[in-house]
């Protein structure tokens, strides 16, 4: 066996973690942006967008079970100012938006456990808008900082069991947080595809018959899939779907 030096990644220094997406894309963060390669590191191509430049990348993940990806950067003004932001590919890093921004801070580690929840880390320097963790819960819509019990910067995210999610502090150790049921699911259920618009409709529909019959595919959120209020989801969910769509329009059940 034989190491070979990969070429065309810029100044060849990573920042974070690389990572694989759902389409075998290989996404390289480095000092002087995001890269990517189509074909197993032979060639690369920097990774443009609706990036604040100049930059550096300091995490990517990439959520293949509902095919988004998200990467984080950081920023220094003229002034020695920086800032972190978060961004969002929905197209396999073709297209950026950022999803989110925060002052005076370095967004380092990012996380998406199994029911999409995505957890951001931030290194702290006063005045530090996001004191250690924010988490969005609609795949980076909105975000809410999370930083009771939860002291300094965080490097590292990790999933135990579903809903339970663990973070390393750089000061003072292991903490564990845990999810209520079903935080993934918004209002109604029956957005079984976790589309960014929250939509029910015959995309939902061919995503749960998949799931039941055919590919038997992981769901993005089971709690969405519930869609007659009964635990479990199985052809009653179903029933009730098809009822919405194109029977009774009874709406699904409510997100419990």
């Amino acid at each position: 066996a034989h190491w070979s030096l990969v070429k065309g990644l810029g100044n060849g220094l990573l920042t974070a973690f690389p990572r694989v997406s759902r389409s075998g894309y290989l996404f390289a963060p480095l000092w002087d942006g995001l890269y990517r390669s189509k074909d197993n590191g032979d060639s690369w191509q920097r990774v443009s967008g609706n990036f604040d430049e100049p930059r550096w990348i300091t995490a990517i993940y990439c959520d293949n079970l509902r095919n988004v990806i998200y990467a984080a950067d950081q920023v220094i003004d003229s002034q020695f100012f920086s800032h972190g932001n978060i961004y969002r590919s929905n197209d396999e890093g073709d297209t950026w938006t950022k999803v989110h921004h925060v002052a005076f801070t370095a967004v380092a580690p990012l996380f998406v456990d199994s029911r999409g929840t995505v957890d951001a880390g931030g290194v702290t320097a006063p005045p530090a808008v996001l004191p250690g963790l924010a988490r969005a819960f609609d795949r980076g819509s909105t975000w809410t900082s999370v930083g009771t019990g939860l002291p300094g910067d965080v490097f590292l995210f990790w999933e135990g069991k579903p809903g339970s999610v663990f973070a390393m502090s750089a000061d003072s150790g292991l903490y564990r947080l845990t999810l209520p049921p079903d935080t993934c699911c918004a209002g109604m259920a029956g957005n079984v595809d976790c589309d960014l618009s929250g939509s029910v409709d015959i995309s939902d529909l061919s995503t749960l018959i998949d799931h039941l019959f055919i590919g038997l595919a992981p769901l993005c959120c089971p709690g969405e899939a519930d869609c007659d209020g009964q635990p479990g989801v199985d052809i009653s969910d179903l029933s009730a779907l098809i009822d919405y769509l194109f029977v009774g329009f009874n709406p699904p059940s409510a997100c419990r």
